[in-house]
């Protein structure tokens, strides 16, 4: 394989450069933090995206904004993903080169709300705009919809609809700003406890079964078998913030926050997990728990 991998530097580009190149893949790095010209949002980037184009035979897009609250505070700059996700395919249909592209669980806006669902969420090719979509949310939509339009035009593409992504080397990532498993995990260290914040329950999957999943999808593109628009990356299952901060308790070997211990998660109506129906179709399944994904990024943490 050779793998051109747009946002190379940030959290699930490192970690999937890493494994394609452990697998003796060539890997494509193409990211303004190696190199300005490598800006995607700037026409300078023109050449070297087709000349790296041209040189592969798969695509990962992952370049884009990660920070809900960049998205919420300055949407005008936000919307710029959609036309750098526009270039990157339009090279890959002039190329002919299968791509995947990162989306994620904030398109369905009861996700984002932490609406309370009866079933999980299912991978419905359009969503509507509502009260509840974020800005974050809207701009992955109409990342997938251009997906959607050049999948019309020939191009082996589809979206790959991440939930919470957790795992090592997170909390250091410039272009990620982490989550709160990272957050309890820092936080835990300074204040000699796990804090345990209240909120809405949430689908955490670990980043290794993130990089399996997108590696299942290109290589079905690749064969030229037929991809649905959009997969979802998850753990299947809906985790509520007490839980999560007692599996971080547990890693780190420190008491939960013992003022709110028995007050969190009250009051809290858990959401639904993504639906997995489609990925494992492919073959895909998690094989990290959150126990063991706790533990791993923890870890990961104390050597760093």
């Amino acid at each position: 394989m050779k793998a051109l991998i747009t946002g190379s530097r940030g959290f699930v580009g490192t970690h999937l450069t890493r494994y394609l190149e452990a697998q003796g893949h060539m890997v494509l790095g193409f990211d303004y933090l190696i190199d300005p010209a490598l800006d995607l949002r700037s026409s300078v980037s023109d050449g070297p995206l087709h000349w790296m184009m041209s040189q592969s035979d798969t695509v990962f897009h992952l370049a884009g904004t990660a920070s809900r609250v960049f998205c919420e505070k300055r949407p005008a700059e936000a919307l710029g993903d959609v036309v750098v996700a526009t270039r990157v395919l339009q090279a890959c249909l002039e190329y002919k080169v299968p791509c995947v592209v990162a989306s994620s669980a904030w398109t369905y806006p009861d996700y984002a709300s932490g609406k309370s669902h009866d079933t999980s969420f299912c991978e419905k090719e359009h969503f509507p705009i509502s009260e509840n979509t974020t800005w974050y949310g809207t701009v992955k939509m109409m990342i997938e919809q251009i997906v959607d339009k050049y999948r019309q035009m020939g191009l082996k593409a589809t979206s790959a609809r991440f939930f919470n992504i957790y795992g090592p080397g997170q909390e250091n990532a410039i272009t990620y700003p982490g989550t709160v498993v990272t957050w309890m995990i820092k936080h835990s260290r300074e204040i000699g406890y796990v804090p345990s914040p209240q909120g809405p329950a949430r689908d955490f999957i670990y980043i290794d079964d993130v990089v399996a999943g997108m590696i299942i999808l290109i290589k079905k593109a690749q064969r030229g078998s037929r991809l649905e628009a959009a997969y979802n990356l998850g753990s299947g299952q809906s985790v509520s913030l007490r839980t999560l901060a007692r599996e971080v308790a547990t890693a780190v070997h420190l008491p939960l926050e013992g003022v709110e211990i028995g007050q969190v998660g009250q009051g809290e109506k858990p959401s639904a997990g993504a639906c997995l129906c489609r990925i494992k179709e492919e073959g895909w399944a998690p094989r990290v728990d959150l126990s063991e994904g706790i533990r791993r990024t923890v870890e990961a943490m104390r050597v760093g």
